[in-house]
């Protein structure tokens, strides 16, 4: 039996290794980001890439010079917007060469790209169709070559040559000028520029050379059509230099060629992307094409960036490969669509779908055949491979799958464990619980149901007390404790809430370091045997508050492992008592990233990390994890806003930065090149103004409105996605003082303030002497008011004794001639002499009054109450003397009553004679006769 068992881990251990050998075979390629002609809205063709100090990257382009920042793309034009064919960066000049044209940009102090032309510095040349497709340097010269022509420029002297043959192509190499001819031998250059062939071109097969790298003391050269040769100097010998891309190279047209810092050789062709070669023992890395990452397949321009990533100019496109990135990728170019899980067992490569079961053979992907059912979960224990799908849980024989009995429908997880001093599996699905025992021959069997159980278990652990732990879809968790036989139920107790928290939620169950732990979304949880209750787990969310989301947790080793949320992968180190965040992998920054809630790594025995995406594999590279960004963060440009003018100036950024009052308000644009897509912080804080640092949006500009007076320090931070510091800057400035807040105009103030004030309580003692006299006057105004009033009541009072008494001397006048008629009739009836009767009417007319009281009574009148009769008997000539008796006494409010008393007529009489008024003065219904005439 231990001699069975030894040959079983030996063919496991063989088995293992056949797997691992797989696996390293298979076809790995860093992360390809591609680049649009919609994303930079230039031309589609990019000819030539190269990087400046600050780790901006800079495109030649049909449209002009494209640069970019990670962030923001922008276009600079040629003279005539002509098409940038080549471009090269020494000492901050951007040198560029065209059709006719060659020059060179420089960053002016306001951070503009300004052009400075060559061309007009050629002496005596002729340009015809001379295109300039390659710029380099040679002994601090910049060479501008062409398909007829080169040109060298010293800094001061621009110099043309004109050598036979034509230069195809021309590379500096160790101190040494070397020209491949049109058609044509290779040569070497020597100091007066003489070429002097070295390689005959039948020795190439006719072919040309487009690289040449030198190898301890010999050259490499790459060719168009033949693949490599290594050449030595000394002996002039020249041979094949074999690599794994040879056949692909016979049937290729190689166009470009860089070696890199990390001796890796990397070939741009037209037809087929770019292959990647270890430069040491010639082995094949990989090949990039359209196929795998690459939007189109001819290669124009290579170029090795600061962070010893490759950028590639294409017919169509840019593309960014990341050499250096932590991840790796196989796409499986299958239907097999999202990888649920994966194992190594048997020299094969199992993946689960939820379109079936797939294996790796020979870098091929195939399918279980007649078997399309939603796997779930693939796992070896010892010499056997589990798989879980919706129909239950099967075994692979002979690549088949054979249906495990006792195990319940979908088999949704299976865990080993201790129970009861035995080791066991213990398999969950839909329905049941399934304990798996050890036969015999040292293969797992399904040994029975768990007896009193069934319910819907998604995910089971084992602690170590042999205590299982299963995750109910809906309700919670359970604790199950077993007999000593396994097969029925000793105590079971559900927790569907926690300690700190009462009510149902969506809990999660999870195991570190042997221990069970618990998360609701909120915090970690873990079991407290000796209270047998679920509490915080304190080292837990000390450290990984912010990863409380985590619904998986799979490890490395005991003290490594990856936390699975919604959005990342976390990659956590337990180290001396404490977990910290080592790294971090966003889903949004993955091409081609898994399902959130079915996200899974799967970590082989060698520890290595592979992540299930959708269509592919990842693999992750610790070693890359730890890179240094070589970029700083840098001030572009600053902005101040002029609102005489209502725009935008640029600022000097040469000296320190006085910026006046009246454009005070500022946008710093930073840059901080960044080309991986998980994309860093900026943070910023000004001294003197803000309380607290503040976050920018991702085109890390910062603006301010309206900025008072004085002197300020902008701090800015860029900070990677777990919060460590990238780069920092400061940037001093101030913002002048207006005149009206200056010195002398502080005097000015001060001068003002005092005369305001003089001039304040002179108007103040004014004010008061003024109100004082108002008040005297209006005192006076009132007093002469009361004396009208009084003057006027009196003058109303003597008016009516005047009009009284005026119609009673009217009335006694009256009386005194209509007794002189009576007395006369009476005498006349009696026959009374006039002699006898004629003293006594005498006597009687003596005090008859010789005036007409009634016109004396209408001059006094009208004296007083301003021409009243005669107005009235203007507007209303019709009245008659007895109506303007009657207007008189109305006007002097005599009752009815009065008036027919004063008038000697009966009341009916005066009634009607003001009926009649009130129709000669044309009064309406709802008009009052004695207001009319008061108010007359």
């Amino acid at each position: 039996m231990k001699q069975h068992l030894l040959i079983l881990l030996f063919f496991s251990a063989l088995v293992d290794s056949v797997s691992f050998a797989q696996m390293s075979k298979l076809p790995f390629v860093p992360p390809v980001h591609s680049y649009l002609q919609k994303e930079y809205n230039a031309g589609t063709q990019n000819w030539d890439i190269t990087q400046d100090s600050n780790g901006i990257i800079y495109t030649a382009n049909n449209q002009g010079v494209l640069s970019f920042n990670g962030t923001e793309w922008e276009l600079h034009y040629l003279p005539e917007k002509k098409i940038a064919r080549s471009i090269f960066i020494d000492k901050n000049r951007i040198y560029v060469g065209s059709f006719e044209e060659f020059g060179y940009f420089e960053q002016s102090a306001r951070g503009t790209m300004k052009y400075t032309s060559l061309k007009e510095k050629v002496p005596n040349y002729k340009f015809q169709n001379d295109e300039v497709w390659k710029i380099f340097k040679h002994k601090e010269v910049i060479y501008f070559q062409t398909f007829s022509s080169y040109f060298t420029f010293d800094g001061k002297k621009i110099t043309a040559f004109k050598p036979q043959p034509a230069p195809f192509g021309m590379y500096s190499v160790n101190g040494t000028l070397y020209m491949q001819g049109i058609n044509d031998d290779f040569y070497k250059l020597d100091n007066e520029n003489t070429p002097i062939p070295i390689i005959e071109k039948e020795k190439i097969n006719f072919d040309h050379i487009i690289g040449v790298f030198p190898r301890k003391e010999k050259l490499i050269l790459i060719t168009i059509r033949n693949g490599l040769f290594i050449y030595d100097p000394e002996n002039k010998e020249i041979k094949p230099f074999k690599t794994d891309f040879d056949e692909q190279f016979k049937k290729i047209s190689l166009n470009r060629a860089l070696k890199t810092s990390d001796t890796t050789l990397i070939l741009g062709s037209l037809n087929k992307g770019i292959f990647a070669i270890n430069f040491e023992d010639r082995k094949g890395i990989w090949n990039i094409d359209k196929s795998n990452g690459l939007n189109n397949n001819t290669v124009l321009g290579l170029y090795e960036d600061s962070e010893k990533n490759i950028w590639v100019a294409l017919d169509n496109g840019i593309s960014h490969i990341e050499t250096q990135s932590k991840l790796s990728f196989f796409n499986l170019l299958s239907d097999i669509e999202l990888v649920e899980d994966m194992e190594f067992f048997e020299g094969k490569i199992y993946l689960a779908s939820n379109k079936g079961l797939y294996f790796l053979s020979e870098n091929s992907i195939r399918k279980i055949p007649d078997f399309n059912q939603q796997i779930w979960f693939v796992k070896r224990f010892d010499n056997q491979l589990f798989v879980g799908h919706n129909k239950g849980i099967s075994v692979i024989s002979n690549n088949k799958l054979q249906l495990l009995k006792n195990v319940g429908v979908g088999g949704m997880d299976i865990k080993k464990g201790i129970i009861h001093g035995q080791e066991v599996l213990i398999g969950s699905s839909y329905t049941f619980l399934t304990v798996y025992k050890k036969a015999t021959n040292g293969e797992w069997i399904d040994s029975h149901i768990v007896e009193g159980f069934s319910d819907l278990i998604k995910h089971i652990e084992i602690d170590h007390a042999g205590n299982i732990w299963a995750d109910h879809v809906h309700k919670g968790v359970y604790h199950i404790e077993l007999e000593e036989d396994l097969k029925k139920i000793k105590k079971i107790k559900l927790y569907n809430h926690f300690e700190t928290k009462k009510e149902s939620g969506i809990f999660r169950l999870l195991k570190i370091r042997g221990k069970i732990i618990f998360t609701d979304g909120n915090q970690f949880y873990i079991y407290d045997e000796e209270k047998q209750n679920i509490i915080a787990c304190k080292s837990l969310n000390q450290n990984l508050n912010s990863l409380a989301k985590t619904h998986k947790i799979i490890p490395i080793n005991n003290d490594l492992f990856w936390f699975i949320t919604d959005k990342n992968y976390y990659l956590v180190l337990y180290e001396n008592g404490k977990y910290q965040i080592k790294d971090k992998i966003a889903f949004k920054s993955l091409k081609k990233p898994s399902n959130e809630e079915r996200a899974t790594v799967f970590v082989s025995e060698k520890s290595e990390s592979f992540f299930c995406l959708n269509g592919c594999i990842a693999k992750y590279n610790p070693a890359k994890a730890e890179k240094v960004n070589p970029y700083k963060l840098s001030l572009k440009s600053i902005g101040s806003y002029n609102r005489k003018l209502d725009r935008f100036n640029l600022e000097d950024l040469d000296s320190f930065l006085s910026i006046d009052y009246n454009q005070n308000s500022l946008v710093f644009n930073f840059t901080y090149p960044h080309f991986s897509k998980e994309s860093p912080q900026l943070t910023y804080y000004l001294k003197n103004y803000d309380r607290h640092w503040n976050k920018s949006s991702t085109d890390f500009k910062v603006s301010y409105q309206n900025l008072p007076q004085g002197e300020y320090m902008l701090k800015a931070k860029v900070t990677d996605n777990l919060g460590n510091k990238l780069s920092e800057i400061e940037i001093p400035f101030k913002i002048t003082t207006p005149w009206y807040k200056s010195a002398v105009a502080s005097v000015i103030y001060v001068c003002i303030s005092v005369l305001l004030c003089i001039s304040l309580i002179l108007f103040y003692f004014k004010y008061k002497l003024k109100k004082k006299g108002q008040l005297l006057e209006g005192r006076e105004k009132e007093i002469t008011k009361l004396q009208n009033k009084m003057l006027e009541a009196e003058l109303q009072h003597k008016s009516k004794a005047l009009a009284g008494a005026t119609m009673m001397n009217i009335k006694h006048d009256d009386f005194l001639k209509k007794l002189i008629i009576d007395l006369e009739n009476f005498m006349q009836e009696h026959k009374i002499s006039k002699l006898q009767s004629k003293p006594i009417i005498q006597h009687i007319r003596e005090n008859i009054s010789k005036e007409d009281e009634w016109l004396v009574f209408q001059e006094n009148f009208d004296m007083i109450h301003k021409n009243f009769f005669r107005n009235l008997k203007s507007e209303f000539p019709h009245l008659t003397s007895s109506d303007l008796r009657l207007c008189v006494l109305i006007r002097l409010n005599y009752s009815t009553k009065e008036i027919a008393a004063m008038q000697g007529i009966s009341i009916r009489g005066i009634e009607t004679a003001r009926y009649r008024l009130r129709k000669k003065l044309n009064l309406n219904e709802n008009d009052t006769l004695t207001d009319f005439l008061i108010s007359f």
